[in-house]
């Protein structure tokens, strides 16, 4: 089980962050904690109000190891040790909290990459000073999240883009968490060439064989809507996994344990897979159908940097075709066909 480091699914803050330990930009009027396009406190969010506090400081490994200790490290004290195993991973959405330019040390940071002093009102530091913040949120934030979450026998997932303004490079960023995500959606009108590039990147980078993928996204009243099949979602998976993404997290599954109220929980994100949905008999066949092609797909590694071909240690080679087969070439020449939805039955379709 896996959660996220904070309450909502952004950022990293809660109402334990004070101002001195948050986001902040230094401005003609000072330093001051970062705000929205509407003027108020850049918080964490979704999340009930009780739990909403301000963004911690992402170049500041020291603020941002506090903010860990004050919500997973509470949560893991509150777990009998016999439960701890049951917990495994830290999770840290796609960046949604725009940029900051300024930590308590950034002046001495400044000055010892670059040899000389950094002066906000001169235009020719900026390029210095957005490297260096960059390589801060890598290795203060990201990897400070990793380096506690270490600490305590937890791993570290991420999605390594952003949905706003991101003062971070996807890459190194995500080469400092454990695995790392992209996201497709079930109504994109285009590929998201992004989110695949920056997860795929950081994983080739940093050695990382799987690339996960948060699957079939849905969104906003007008989105969000209980149309899904199995018929619909496989070609969406299908283009994803020759693209490189070879760990399926399905988007959004919540438990409904009564049947007092119907529909029961239905959020206004994500696909209704539950079992009040119409498609809930399509369920099994596509988690059976992403299983296999998740084994399938994480098996060697990728062979020659392809994203659908893999090669194992006694070269075996393994290819996705374009039929939804996986063509496998054994050291001898012999090649076998295999198919993940042989014995996989929905609606119509065998």
């Amino acid at each position: 089980m896996g959660l996220f480091n904070c309450p909502g699914w952004s950022q990293s803050g809660g109402p334990w962050v004070k101002p001195e330990e948050a986001m902040r930009n230094w401005t003609s009027h000072g330093i001051e904690v970062c705000k929205t396009k509407e003027g108020t406190d850049v918080m964490c969010s979704p999340c009930s109000p009780d739990a909403q506090g301000l963004e911690v400081d992402k170049l500041s490994k020291v603020h941002v190891q506090k903010h860990f200790e004050a919500f997973i490290g509470e949560i893991l004290r509150r777990i009998p040790q016999k439960d701890r195993p049951t917990l495994t991973t830290v999770v840290v959405d796609s960046w949604e909290r725009g940029k900051q330019n300024y930590t308590d040390s950034i002046f001495s940071k400044f000055r010892q990459r670059f040899g000389y002093e950094l002066d906000y009102t001169n235009p020719a530091c900026q390029k210095d000073l957005d490297r260096l913040i960059a390589d801060l949120v890598a290795s203060e934030y990201m990897g400070g999240l990793t380096e506690k979450a270490h600490e305590y026998g937890l791993r570290t997932w991420c999605e390594p883009y952003a949905h706003s303004p991101f003062p971070a490079n996807s890459i190194t960023y995500g080469s400092a968490a454990d695995e790392v995500a992209a996201e497709f959606w079930v109504d994109d009108r285009k590929f998201r060439q992004k989110e695949v590039d920056a997860a795929l990147g950081s994983a080739r980078r940093s050695g990382k064989n799987r690339v996960w993928a948060e699957s079939f996204t849905d969104g906003w009243p007008e989105l969000a809507k209980d149309d899904w099949s199995f018929e619909k979602l496989k070609p969406i998976a299908d283009r994803y996994f020759h693209a490189g993404i070879n760990a399926s997290i399905l988007h959004v599954m919540i438990s409904q344990p009564g049947n007092d109220r119907k529909p029961a929980v239905r959020p206004w994100f994500g696909t209704y897979f539950d079992r009040r949905s119409q498609h809930a008999s399509d369920l099994k066949p596509l988690v059976t159908y992403l299983r296999r092609c998740n084994f399938m797909l994480q098996l060697g590694k990728p062979l020659d940097g392809a994203n659908d071909r893999r090669i194992l240690s006694d070269g075996t080679f393994i290819r996705f075709t374009d039929d939804s087969l996986f063509e496998v070439t054994f050291p001898d020449g012999h090649q076998e066909l295999w198919n993940p939805m042989q014995g996989i039955t929905t609606r119509g379709m065998e």
